[in-house]
């Protein structure tokens, strides 16, 4: 993945155009930044240098990484994944839609939490058995 940083959204819709030749796939336009998809990033992005300064078109930077799995996800699709974004997450938290993990997500009724939780439980459990060892329900 070559990712091509420039000033503003024109430029990176003009740098779109002169590297589209350079990848078998289309460019991906996200406002300033373009991202080809590529088999060999670091010849490819020697050849968008060049093609870029040829074009006199000013880069403000350049990254070469290996596809992420959401990069795969857009290439095979031809959209983004519905992943949840961070702005629907949050809003979720704020909405008590979390879910607890760790020692303390099982508290009891009482508010007890975590062994003190499975202790209650037990002494509970207990005192619905009668004396000769039958549940009392």
């Amino acid at each position: 993945m070559v990712s091509i940083t420039l000033s503003d959204n024109e430029a990176a819709r003009r740098a779109a155009r002169l590297v589209a030749s350079l990848s078998d796939k289309d460019p991906i336009v996200d406002h300033n930044t373009v991202e080809l998809t590529v088999e060999d990033g670091p010849k490819v992005g020697a050849d968008v240098l060049r093609t870029l300064d040829a074009a006199q078109v000013p880069i403000a930077g350049l990254a070469l990484r290996e596809p992420s799995l959401d990069d795969v996800f857009l290439s095979l699709t031809g959209h983004k994944s519905e992943a949840e974004t961070e702005a629907e997450r949050a809003a979720r938290l704020r909405k008590g839609g979390a879910k607890r993990r760790g020692p303390d997500a099982h508290a009891d009724s009482d508010g007890n939490s975590g062994a003190n939780a499975n202790a209650n439980a037990d002494a509970d459990a207990d005192a619905d058995s009668d004396a000769d060892g039958r549940d009392a329900a």
